[in-house]
């Protein structure tokens, strides 16, 4: 997933989903090492943090070619 704005962005992977309620998601940031987690709420309200980002910009699918 990216997550960024205009001016750049940034790469983390999906790591798990826990189906809660509320359904949350991990996220493992190889920039710092860390492992964030966020609910569907604070995703799409762009109130997460993530290397200072606070938008999911783009989902990339694992492709088997």
């Amino acid at each position: 997933m990216r997550v960024g704005g205009d001016n750049g962005g940034h790469i983390v992977m999906m790591t798990g989903i826990d189906d809660g309620p509320p359904r949350r998601y991990s996220f493992h940031d190889p920039w710092d090492g860390k492992t964030l987690v966020f609910t569907d709420k604070q995703i799409s309200s762009n109130n997460i943090d993530i290397a200072g980002w606070k938008k999911m910009t783009h989902i990339y699918k694992p492709s088997v070619a």
